[in-house]
């Protein structure tokens, strides 16, 4: 099943398909997300791949790639009716989130369980959430009350508490105040200057003339930006993915001694990677995952788990420096390729908490490409929702220093891509995904200069050419059929 644009590995996923006579498809709930489904009529297609290739698609199946491969998230439901009803499914007030409980499921049940285990608890949270989010007229009315009297105890309590939609800020603007919002931006992409206004109104009471004119600024941008930023992040993803195409995992081990060091700097409560702060995301264990998960450092052929990391964090903190092996340093970078140890682990299995340095013809380009393609469109998408906000979008950063012809640096990496403030190296939440994607793209990057600025245009040109056979006297004409020349380019 494809839902374009597909713009990451959930976008495709295998199925046991059950026909029934209906003209429209039914998709199970938990898997929604990846082909990022509203059920508001959008169109999906069915795709038979040749013969040799549809012997065995598991690979393609949600259960062999569980985690989102940007930041190893559950790439499952968890939001909106499903955790509503998770939540009312739990008795007693000590409840947890429908995210928690898959992680669990898919951390300590046996694999040839995990099917049914799931499919139980589909059918469970369905029950439980079918009409939950639907109000009766006194419903509505003694919700009105409620709002108007700043208590959320009600629905909308329910609501934010169990993950489903929303948080306190949402309801703080529908009820209390919007309050600051950016109406203008200096058009200089160097300038930081911003004209702020703060609107008093909320939506539930309504904002007068003047503050309904004031908030008609931020909202047109926000609607000429979604046109025109999503073609934009399109438009990297493409580059990016033309760019590390050709980069695959080659050999299970380069031997290389070389790697970035990560030690801990006391004073700062910050990270360091080769000298350099790494911007924090508010947690120094988080921080640390997102570098050293999955990954194997030097002298080693395991990857490190979760509990490693831990360990890791208290051995820092003890003084101790931690030398990893990177794509930065792999030898085999040189030829267009990365081996399995300098890469780690695939970020997609971290769900199930078992790393294993990937295998030979992993596609460690297209793989980063798409985790850091596919969060700039789905940013781009967030600057239509986020009406009045200050935070600026990454986008134009990886545009720059990933997705051009530009050799890339960690030091690039850590202060021009993922920071959002060099003051205090805080980092840009907005662009969550692991080191490792980010250190491929930067490693790469060289090695695509020195082979003469090859794009997948140029190389797709080059595997025509051995189809193409010209007769004395007469045109080019094709030696084969046209109908096979794309999937042999798709599948080599």
């Amino acid at each position: 099943m494809i839902r374009q644009p597909s713009l990451h590995r959930h976008s495709v996923q295998s199925f046991r398909v059950k026909c029934w006579e209906f003209p429209v498809i039914v998709l199970p709930p938990l898997i929604t997300p990846g082909f990022n489904a509203d059920f508001d009529g959008d169109t999906m297609a069915v795709f038979i791949p040749p013969y040799k290739h549809a012997e065995d698609l598991s690979r393609y199946s949600i259960l062999n790639n569980p985690g989102l491969i940007g930041n190893g998230k559950i790439a499952f439901a968890d939001s909106l009716d499903l955790a509503l009803g998770f939540w009312n499914m739990q008795s007693g007030t000590d409840k947890i989130k429908l995210s928690q409980h898959i992680s669990e499921i898919l951390k300590n049940t046996p694999r040839e369980k995990l099917r049914g285990t799931l499919r139980k608890l589909q059918t469970d949270i369905a029950e439980y959430s079918s009409g939950a989010a639907t109000l009766t007229p006194i419903e509505f009315e003694n919700l009105s009350r409620d709002l108007s009297n700043n208590n959320f105890a009600h629905g909308l309590n329910i609501l934010i508490n169990s993950g489903a939609k929303g948080s306190y800020e949402d309801v703080l603007k529908i009820v209390k105040s919007i309050g600051d919002i950016d109406m203008m931006r200096d058009t200089d992409e160097n300038s930081e200057a911003v004209i702020s206004e703060k609107i008093n109104g909320n939506f539930w009471q309504g904002l007068s003339d003047l503050e309904l004119f004031k908030y008609s600024y931020p909202s047109r941008f926000s609607m000429v930006q979604k046109k025109l930023s999503v073609a934009e992040a399109g438009y990297i993803s493409r580059l990016l993915a033309e760019k590390l195409y050709e980069c695959t995992v080659n050999i299970n081990d380069c031997g290389t001694s070389d790697g970035i060091e990560i030690s801990y700097s006391r004073e700062n409560d910050r990270l360091i990677i080769d000298g350099e702060i790494l911007p924090t995301l508010g947690n120094l264990y988080k921080d640390l995952e997102r570098v050293l998960y999955g990954r194997v450092i030097v002298g080693k052929t395991c990857c490190i788990d979760s509990e490693g990391v831990k360990s890791a964090l208290i051995s820092l903190k003890n003084g101790v420096k931690i030398k990893l092996r990177s794509p930065l340093h792999c030898r085999e970078i040189k030829n267009g390729h990365i081996c399995a140890m300098c890469y780690g682990a695939d970020v997609a299995l971290k769900p199930y908490d078992k790393p294993e340095p990937v295998r030979e013809n992993f596609a460690a380009g297209l793989t980063a490409a798409e985790a850091i393609g596919e969060r700039g469109t789905q940013l781009a998408m967030k600057r239509f929702h986020d009406v009045g906000s200050n935070t600026q979008s990454p986008i134009k950063s990886v545009k720059k220093y990933l997705a051009g012809k530009n050799i890339v640096s960690i030091a690039d990496v850590l202060n021009k891509i993922l920071t959002s403030n060099s003051k205090d190296h805080t980092a840009n939440k907005e662009l969550p995904q692991f080191l490792i994607h980010f250190e491929t793209a930067a490693a790469f990057s060289e090695a695509i200069i020195n082979d003469g600025d090859k794009y997948i245009s140029d190389i797709a040109g080059e595997k025509i050419a051995r189809f193409l056979v010209r007769k004395p006297g007469a045109d080019f004409h094709f030696s084969d059929s046209l109908s096979t020349i794309k999937s042999r380019l798709l599948w080599k």
